[in-house]
């Protein structure tokens, strides 16, 4: 069954979600367990990392799976690949205050290897947004019945639209690189302390199923790994963008690379595996005072 453009402008229900003190630091020890600056909450600069907003944006892609909005079959619904993110992070997130996730349908059309969907995600914190990511899947293999010429009013929520990702002409060299060590059982520990689990990740019979070689790491991990590198290297600013096309997994077990370069405020990146053959493409971070 093809996937329904009437999908176009579905909003979901908004899930509460609070980042509290023992979440936050969850969720930084998983990134890197060696770097005590991450997990000084005595220190009353401490604050949740931004690429922890994922949280409450997995919570409300849940509500995606064996929905009937979509038209797809439970098997046509395995199919889809997270294949990008891009997040404009506007405020710090808080801790220990509720806040909300909206989801938004905001595409669903036909590419060549099956069906794109991408869904808006606004966080806000009462009435100030916090956070405002486009999330792209692709659905391999599967129809989609094409789209109206222009979204409804309901798929235009108040996030400001994020840009696209850079192409690989407009990067700045990526001429910097830092290896990070991911032992095989970091996906694991990414699902628990992210609160973000598919089987694929952590079940390898699952993943074999799923015509994988091997459980994988999450393209959120890579994509919050890279967003750690760069603010450590544009340390007088803060991260106000994170946005990269996801190219390829990355097995457990393999150790990634994070190859980048900085122009002013923007700097481009990929993330490479031990072999070479790049996992993460057009990478931007960008920065703000």
């Amino acid at each position: 069954m093809p996937l329904r453009s009437t999908a176009i402008g579905h909003a979901l229900a908004p899930v509460v979600w609070t980042a509290t003190t023992r979440s936050a630091l969850a969720y930084a020890a998983v990134l890197d367990a060696r770097d005590a600056t991450l997990l000084a909450d005595d220190d009353p600069a401490f604050s949740a990392l931004p690429m922890q907003i994922v949280t409450p944006e997995w919570a409300a892609a849940l509500q995606l799976r064996g929905n009937a909005i979509l038209g797809l079959t439970p098997a046509e619904a395995m199919r889809g690949v997270h294949v990008g993110q891009d997040t404009r992070f506007l405020q710090p997130i808080p801790r220990d205050r509720p806040l909300r996730t909206h989801a938004t349908i905001v595409d669903a059309r036909p590419v060549r290897t099956g069906a794109l969907m991408v869904v808006r995600y606004a966080t806000y914190d009462a009435e100030v947004l916090i956070a405002d990511t486009l999330s792209r899947s692709i659905y391999r293999s599967v129809a989609a019945d094409g789209r109206p010429a222009e979204a409804p009013a309901s798929a235009r929520v108040r996030a400001p639209t994020p840009t696209p990702a850079p192409t690989p002409a407009s990067m700045a060299d990526l001429t910097m690189a830092v290896s990070v060590a991911l032992p095989r059982g970091f996906a694991h520990l990414y699902s628990e302390c992210a609160d973000i689990w598919n089987p694929i990740h952590t079940e390898r019979s699952v993943a074999l199923a799923a015509g994988l070689p091997d459980i994988i790491v999450h393209g959120t991990a890579l994509w919050a790994l890279a967003g750690l590198t760069l603010m450590r290297h544009v340390p007088a600013r803060r991260l106000s963008r994170l946005a990269c096309r996801f190219a390829a997994p990355l097995t457990a077990g393999e150790d990634a690379v994070v190859r980048f370069g900085a122009e002013g405020h923007v700097a481009s990146f990929e993330i490479h595996d031990g072999q070479g053959s790049a996992c993460v493409r057009d990478g931007i971070a960008e920065f703000g005072s």
